[in-house]
Parts: C-alpha cells; structure tokens; sequence
C-alpha cells in the first residue's frame, strides 16, 4: 500500500517537493512510512512541504475529519495538516491553508495557497529598529532631534520616528542588500589574494571583515527583535531561528476570517474591517448602565502611613526601574516605539520621561489627556470620536 506520493512543483525558476500523505490505520505500515519520510528528508535539497518542525497553520472549521463511533455517536478530529520544513517555511511565508467544506468524503480538502491574496495593501506603521543604534551617526540623531522640541513628549517621539525613517533610507540602508555587497567584495578580495601578496588588499579585507561582522549583529538584532524570542541571548549568531520564530509569529497574529453574526464564515478583507469597526462602534457607544449596590461586607481601609506612601512624588529611580524591569521587546504602542528604545536613550529622554509620568500621578486623567493631546489616540478614544461624529 502506498502511503505517500511525493512529486515536484516548478514555478518559473522555483522549485519545491510536495509529499501527499494518507497514512494506514495499522501500527507497523505506519512505522515504514515514517522510516521512508526519514529517509527522503536525507535526499532532498529542495523546500519541502510535508513533514518538519513547523506547521503551516490553517483556518476555517477546527477539524478535518468526521466519523461516527458506537452508533449515533460522532466524532470529530484534525486529522489532516501541512506541515513543512524551515526552508520552505522561509520561501512561502505567507503561505495559508483553508480547511474548505466536507462534502462526500469524511474528510475536510486542503485548499494550500502559497502566496497571500489578503495582504495587506495599506503602508506599514513605523517600528523603531534597535539594530539602527549599532550605527554611529544614529545616537547622535536622536539626541539632536530630542533636544529640538521642548515640553511635548508625543511630539519629540513623532520627530524622532519620523526622522528615523529618512536615517534607515539614506543612511543605514537595507541590511540585506549591504550584506550581499560586502560578501561580494570579500569574495573578490580573497580571489585576489589567492595570485597575490597584497598588503593594502589584506588590510581592506580586515576592514570589511570588521563591516561583515557588524552587518551579522544587525542582521540577528533585527530578526530576534521581530521574533521577540528572549529566552535565547542574541551573540551567537541565531539568525535563522529568530527569522524563522518572526514569520511564525507574523502568520500567527495575521487575521484570515471571522464568522459573522449570521454564522457565515467570511474572508474577505474589506468586510472583515467593517465588521470590526461596526463591532467596535456598537461596543463603545452603547448607554452603560452600572448598578448601584451597597456592600455588605467590611473592607479593610489603609491607615495614614500608607496613604502618604502612595501620595508621595514619583522619583526618577523609580521610573527608572520600573523601565528596566520591562521586556526590552515587547509589542510596541501607536507611536511604534518599544521599551528598548527608551532604555537604549535614558540619558536622553529619562528627565522628560520622568516628568510625564509625575505630571500622570498629580494631574487627573482628563487633565493629562488635554495636556499631552498626541497621547490621546488610544482605540477607545478614537472610537468614541467616530461614533460621535
């Protein structure tokens, strides 16, 4: 019995091996199959769907298969999956699978696309790179830019995002491309060397050694950046797990469909975002009706000690540390900006930083909101605006 039929799949000049799988119910014809997956793992060059470390994922219904067990009973399970290995992982990343309707069969098709017809089609929003602070001219930049406005610390992040985006274009350039550059000219050089001895070549070989390597730490402190990976410490060239980790996190956060109040199942992008915003809409300008209720019970008050302690002024030492106790990469807020960069700039930005958060415990919140009026473009804000207008 054939369990497994594998074949190529070519597209212009790409190529991929594709293994269709529907293994035996019995324990030993199993255990050939996998002896022969084993096997074809070791021969194969090429990406590979079918069997590896990292599932492609899928949406629509749960499960793929429905059987009946006992009599009436049904029984439902997700027998069916793509799975694949890192190579194919990387050059399909926005590689979707739709679990599409049962029809005679028990068990779900596979709809396997390898490109995303649901992209996005509106610009990124901005992400601070801290790669971007491995660059000389960057600290530089950003304490000038800082310094240029006073007062307004929303306003100082957009100026220093926005010149931040003209840095990473003219300035730092794309990591990708300059590494290419630099492994070309190495590889040029040490040709060279190879007929002759070469003092000025050795020495510009030391020097774009010394470029490579920094290019390889840009490279790492992107991707672990993306991946948000901190249980692995950057330095030991990790590149390809953190990439790896960052197209898995991307395809795990991206949204392929929702099931509509009528209980259709849609996938379209345009009535997915309309969906949501009405469900938003509805959400946040609805009458809320809060119920008084007196308490029964006793609850326990804090004495005059206390209540000072929590009166008392916000120190810098505690923002400070509060700052650092933070995850250096976690998801950042609408301005784009993570904990890393604060941490990174403390000695720029720490007093401003300080005093917004001192003027946010003495100042009541409708005060705060008015006085720092680029802080107030939260989801809840915005959507009440909406609703309003």
């Amino acid at each position: 019995m054939h369990q497994c039929v594998s074949f190529t799949i070519s597209k212009g000049t790409e190529e991929w091996l594709c293994s269709a799988v529907y293994t035996s119910p019995i324990c030993t014809a199993r255990a050939m199959l996998w002896d022969h997956l084993d096997q074809l793992s070791k021969d194969i060059i090429l990406p590979w769907l079918v069997c590896g470390l990292l599932d492609v994922g899928a949406f629509g219904s749960n499960f793929t298969w429905q059987g009946h067990c006992r009599g009436s009973r049904i029984v439902y399970g997700r027998l069916d999956r793509a799975l694949c290995n890192h190579e194919w992982r990387m050059k399909y990343a926005e590689a979707t699978v739709e679990h599409l309707v049962r029809r005679q069969s028990d068990h779900n098709p596979l709809l396997l696309r390898c490109s995303n017809s649901m992209s996005s089609r509106e610009g990124r929003p901005f992400r601070f790179q801290a790669s971007w602070f491995t660059h000389k001219d960057y600290p530089p930049l950003v304490k000038d830019t800082w310094e240029r406005e006073s007062g307004n610390i929303a306003l100082r992040l957009h100026n220093v995002a926005q010149k931040s985006m003209i840095f990473n274009k003219d300035v730092f350039g794309n990591i990708f491309a300059r590494k290419k550059e630099v492994e070309g000219r190495l590889r040029g050089i040490q040709r060279a060397l190879e007929n002759i001895d070469s003092a000025n070549l050795m020495r510009i070989q030391k020097e774009l050694l010394a470029e490579y390597d920094n290019i390889l730490f840009q490279e790492e402190t992107l991707w672990y950046q993306k991946s948000r990976e901190q249980w692995i410490k950057l330095g030991s060239r990790n590149t390809s797990f953190f990439h790896a980790q960052s197209v898995i996190r991307r395809k795990r956060n991206k949204i392929h469909g929702i099931r509509l109040q009528n209980g259709e199942w849609c996938s379209d992008p345009d009535l997915m975002k309309n969906e949501a915003l009405n469900f938003f809409k509805e959400l946040f300008c609805s009458t809320q009706h809060v119920c008084s209720s007196n308490n029964e019970y006793d609850v326990a008050s804090l004495d005059d000690s206390a209540t000072m302690e929590l009166v008392k002024p916000v120190t810098k030492k505690e923002v400070y540390d509060a700052l650092m106790s933070m995850k250096s990469y976690k998801a950042p807020g609408p301005d784009g900006f993570q904990p890393i960069f604060f941490k990174l700039f403390w000695e720029t930005v720490g007093d401003d930083l300080w005093n917004f958060v001192k003027l946010a415990f003495e100042t009541a919140r409708s005060k705060i909101v008015s006085f720092q009026g680029e802080v107030q473009r939260t989801m809840l804000l915005c959507y009440k605006k909406y609703c309003t207008s």
